[in-house]
C-alpha cells in the first residue's frame, strides 16, 4: 500500500513540474510619445499570444520554434508569417523564464530591460524596453496563472479569446 501511495505522489509531482507554468494578463504600452496601447498577453509552454484590443491592429502569436505570426484583427484569415519584432518575443520568453531570479536591469541580445515584479500577483508590474527598434514601457495588469487551451497559440485555424 506504501509503495502504491508512493508512487502515485511521485507521479502527482513529476506531472505538476511537467506542466508548464501559464499566465494571461492585459497589458499596456506606453510610448515615449504618450502613445498607448492596449490589449492580452498569453504565454504558455515558450508560446506567446499578443493581442491588441484595437481592431485597427492585429493580434501576434510567437510560437516555441521561434516563428512569429500577424493575425489581422479585422480579418482573422488574413495570415502573415513576420521577421519584424521577433527577436523582442525571443526575449521575452526569455524573461520569463528566468522571472524567479531576476534581476532589475538586464541585457538580452540587443535589448536592455528594466524589470519592476509585482506585489499583486507573481508576474512582472512592468517591463521597460530600450532596444535601437523598440522603445516603450510594458505594464501588466489583471494577471491569473490559468491553464490556456494551446489552440489559442495556433494561427490556422485561428481560435478567438472568449474574455477581453
Amino acid at each position: 500500500m506504501k509503495k502504491k501511495l508512493s508512487l502515485i505522489l511521485l507521479i502527482f509531482f513529476v506531472h505538476n513540474l511537467s506542466m508548464a507554468r501559464s499566465i494571461i494578463c492585459n497589458f499596456e504600452e506606453v510610448y515615449q510619445n504618450g502613445q498607448v496601447q492596449e490589449g492580452l498577453i498569453l504565454i504558455q509552454n515558450k508560446n506567446i499570444r499578443y493581442e491588441y484590443f484595437n481592431d485597427l491592429l492585429y493580434t501576434l502569436i510567437y510560437k516555441f520554434d521561434q516563428n512569429l505570426y500577424l493575425v489581422d484583427n479585422q480579418n482573422r484569415k488574413n495570415i502573415q508569417s513576420v521577421e519584424t519584432n521577433k527577436e523582442f518575443f525571443y526575449n521575452l520568453i526569455k524573461l520569463y523564464d528566468q522571472y524567479a531570479n531576476i534581476n532589475d536591469e538586464i541585457r538580452i541580445n540587443n535589448f536592455n530591460f528594466t524589470i519592476e515584479k509585482s506585489r499583486k500577483f507573481d508576474f512582472f508590474k512592468r517591463i521597460g524596453v530600450r532596444s535601437n527598434q523598440i522603445n516603450l514601457s510594458l505594464y501588466f495588469n489583471n494577471c491569473d496563472e490559468t491553464k490556456l487551451d494551446y489552440k489559442l497559440f495556433n494561427p490556422k485555424p485561428f481560435k478567438e479569446i472568449a474574455i477581453k
